[in-house]
């Protein structure tokens, strides 16, 4: 008996929280960039393979080496 008034008034929050104005294309804000490096060494003990990838976005930057 209470479901359909809440589930009125739970789909109008729902709407009322978002949607405010025209849409805004994804490229409108700082982008991500990503980078990827690959590397040998090679020494007297072998030869060692490295790699790393990094993403940034403005001044934050994520890099993963292995």
């Amino acid at each position: 008996m209470m479901r359909m008034p809440f589930a009125i008034v739970l789909c109008l929050t729902l709407a009322a929280c978002g949607a405010n104005g025209e849409p805004e294309q994804p490229g409108d804000g700082p982008r991500v960039t990503g980078d990827a490096r690959i590397g040998v060494s090679v020494s007297q003990s072998g030869v060692r393979p490295s790699a790393a990838v990094s993403l940034g976005q403005g001044p934050v930057r994520l890099t993963v080496g292995f």
